[in-house]
């Protein structure tokens, strides 16, 4: 069984998930919204750092994926090198 994650992002607000991962790893998220969204995972360097659009994109940022979405989206990617990733949730254009 998989383990899945659910969070709901309130109106304005940004939500970061943080994962320390292995060169190889993988990474599968299924994503639906009922609203505009924004969505991005992250290499982190600095793990202070909160500005997404500064840091290295695994996956294509989204700042405002229009919603709601009548097909979910599914993916996988695999981990290039050992580190901090992060799972950006932007619900700011509310």
């Amino acid at each position: 069984m998989e383990k899945l994650d659910q969070l709901h992002v309130k109106a304005g607000k940004v939500h970061w998930m943080e994962y320390n991962l292995e060169k190889g790893d993988s990474i599968t998220f299924y994503l639906t919204g009922n609203a505009v969204f924004g969505f991005s995972i992250v290499h982190v360097l600095n793990e202070a750092d909160e500005d997404v659009f500064a840091m290295r994109q695994l996956h294509p940022l989204s700042a405002g994926m229009p919603g709601p979405l009548k097909v979910p989206v599914r993916d996988s990617l695999v981990v290039p090198q050992s580190g901090l990733y992060k799972v950006w949730f932007s619900n700011t254009s509310c």
